[in-house]
């Protein structure tokens, strides 16, 4: 349960803007969530959206062990996702989270994830952050960081991309506010997510 607290602190504070309706709307009914972790994701999707089909992916087995006696998946699947095709068919789901994960691949294999988000769901939201991170964190080799991705080369996708995180430089690096400031003043990235540390992009296609 420490390692779940853990998992909430480190996507604070997007979690609440992650499910908005703007981003996550009431009446998805199949869910898949690409570097699931320890199932964070799919809990709030069970709790607030009643999804009939949740289904987790990711590469690191102990989250998975974790994510399963959680509950909130009805299917977990482990795979390598930076290095092979979803296993999935077109279009089959309503929407797909992908939440920070990109960040912990090399760029082309970023956007080689991102295509497919795109080609299995309708809707795809994502979040990621440009705060560097060079350690492992739970013995995980995949929790490093080793890519930065500008908002701009979501909005030329066609996302939808609004600042979540504290106020930053565009290097990454936080300002020299204080942590309480930093927080405060994130908000106002939320139409400027070039200056967040973090922020989500939405993109839709056609209606969901």
């Amino acid at each position: 349960m420490n390692a779940f607290r853990s998992e909430v602190t480190s996507f604070h504070p997007c979690t609440f803007k992650l499910m908005s309706i703007d981003c996550i709307p009431r009446e998805v009914s199949s869910v898949l969530d690409v570097g699931c972790g320890m199932g964070l994701v799919g809990n709030l999707l069970r709790l607030y959206r009643h999804a009939e089909r949740i289904v987790g992916v990711d590469g690191y087995e102990p989250y998975l062990d974790f994510a399963k006696d959680t509950g909130a998946y009805d299917e977990l699947l482990r795979m390598d996702i930076a290095h092979a095709p979803l296993p999935f068919q077109d279009k089959e789901f309503d929407l797909v989270t992908c939440i920070e994960v990109l960040e912990h691949l090399e760029y082309p294999r970023a956007m080689a994830l991102l295509d497919e988000l795109e080609r299995v769901a309708r809707r795809v939201v994502v979040s990621t952050t440009r705060q560097p991170q060079a350690t492992e964190v739970d013995g995980n080799c995949l929790n490093r960081h080793r890519s930065r991705i500008h908002p701009e080369v979501f909005r030329a996708r066609g996302y939808r991309v609004t600042g979540a995180g504290e106020l930053a430089f565009m290097t990454a690096r936080k300002t020299w506010f204080p942590p309480f400031f930093r927080r405060h003043l994130g908000s106002l990235t939320t139409f400027v997510p070039f200056f967040s540390h973090q922020y989500i992009a939405v993109r839709v296609e056609g209606s969901i």
